[in-house]
């Protein structure tokens, strides 16, 4: 799990990870008739070791939105779509720190996949709306430089957001992430 998590902080971007060590199949009670042990679909899922990677990550990835937020001050682009996008980032960011609180403290995997999947909203957002937007300000404004930093974030916030709601749904459904 860490480095599924080590990979938003690294490039704001998520990549499939196989946690089935968190899913691991149990076995059942043995079978009366013939005495063997069968191992049961029932998958039982324990999300607490990945809480404080988690959690890092979260607060990492709002930290990042945060001083998205503070650059725009610097630019001088006041209340455009790059801030605009920094706070969606942090708010993402916000969500991830509180699915790893709540899973610190075994609560149920709904709402720590809740969490997930609404940080993965936040990703998509930004990446499909505010970002664009940002571009169209900065090459309003004449600085291709600009644009087309912001640009290249468009794909990277993407697939964060994308791989993060793929991820939530698979722990959700009990299933393999990846």
């Amino acid at each position: 799990m860490m480095s599924f998590f080590a990979r938003v902080i690294a490039c704001i971007a998520l990549a499939h990870h196989d946690v089935s060590a968190f899913f691991p199949s149990s076995p059942s009670l043995p079978s009366l008739s013939t005495g063997r042990w069968s191992v049961s679909g029932h998958l039982q899922m324990s999300l607490k070791p990945a809480a404080i990677p988690l959690l890092d990550s979260g607060k990492a990835l709002a930290r990042s939105g945060e001083l998205l937020i503070d650059t725009t001050t610097v630019l001088d682009l006041y209340g455009g779509g790059l801030s605009q996008a920094g706070a969606s980032i942090r708010n993402s960011g916000d969500c991830i720190a509180q699915s790893a609180a709540s899973m610190r403290f075994k609560t149920a995997a709904e709402l720590v996949t809740d969490e997930l999947r609404e940080g993965a909203t936040c990703l998509t957002e930004a990446a499909s709306k505010h970002l664009k937007r940002a571009v169209e300000e900065a090459k309003t404004d004449e600085d291709a430089d600009l644009a087309a930093r912001i640009g290249n974030l468009i794909p990277i916030m993407s697939k964060a957001g994308v791989s993060l709601e793929a991820s939530g749904a698979a722990i959700l459904q009990k299933r393999e992430v990846g």
